[in-house]
């Protein structure tokens, strides 16, 4: 059967609108290509791009999304992240621990005896205590320390400097001293111990978690 000369152009042309209507690997939009509104995006996650004015007029910008964790989207206090095994949550913090800090060894930085040999905080001191306590649920199946040496805890200066929490703080509440059993739960604190005078802390705390071999990774927490 002979098709119509109508017919067959027709068909040409629908052939034709389904194709340009058909995506192709040569047309993704790539960062640094041409686009046509401002403010538009595209993608999600670290493949988001955005439509941007510059330089060279509109063009696609890589704009990735801040995972919870991050130094822009930290995790909010009292809210939960999975760190390896192990699930982190902070409970409280103490802006003034320096009497929980002596309490438990006179020996410990900004601690002195009185007359009677009782542990005291030392008014002289340079140094004020920080106390930051974590909750912590063990989602493995082996017994774990949450404050292991492949876990690093830093107070965030004003200055964006990094300040460690101390390792060898003697007191009962020391996180790097509790174990959790598999499908258990804990409670611990990190201590850091601040100059008096220079840069106060920030708003973040830092976990650096060292538990890879090939990688290392640091979650940001609000602590405000």
């Amino acid at each position: 059967m002979r098709l119509s000369k109508k017919a067959t152009v027709l068909g040409i042309a629908s052939l034709l609108i389904l194709g340009m209507g058909v995506p192709t690997a040569s047309s993704a939009v790539k960062a640094g290509s041409k686009c046509s509104k401002a403010g538009v995006t595209t993608g999600s996650g670290s493949n988001k791009l955005t439509c941007t004015k510059g330089k060279k007029g509109l063009t696609w910008v890589k704009t990735p999304e801040s995972t919870v964790g991050s130094a822009r989207n930290p995790v909010p206090l009292g809210s939960k992240v999975k760190i390896g095994s192990l699930e982190y949550t902070i409970s409280r913090i103490n802006a003034n621990a320096d009497a929980e800090i002596c309490a438990g060894n006179a020996y410990n930085t900004g601690c002195t005896f009185d007359s009677n040999f009782n542990s005291i905080v030392d008014p002289n001191s340079k140094i004020s205590w920080t106390a930051v306590e974590f909750q912590i649920n063990n989602l493995g199946n082996e017994i774990a320390k949450p404050g292991g040496f492949d876990r690093q805890f830093y107070l965030v200066l004003a200055n964006g400097q990094l300040l460690e929490s101390e390792l060898f703080v003697t007191w009962p509440s020391n996180l790097y001293e509790v174990q959790v059993i598999p499908g258990g739960s804990g409670k611990g604190s990190v201590a850091f111990a601040v100059p008096k005078s220079g840069n106060a802390p920030s708003n973040l705390l830092v976990v650096r978690d060292r538990s890879s071999f090939t990688a290392t990774k640091d979650l940001y927490f609000s602590i405000k």
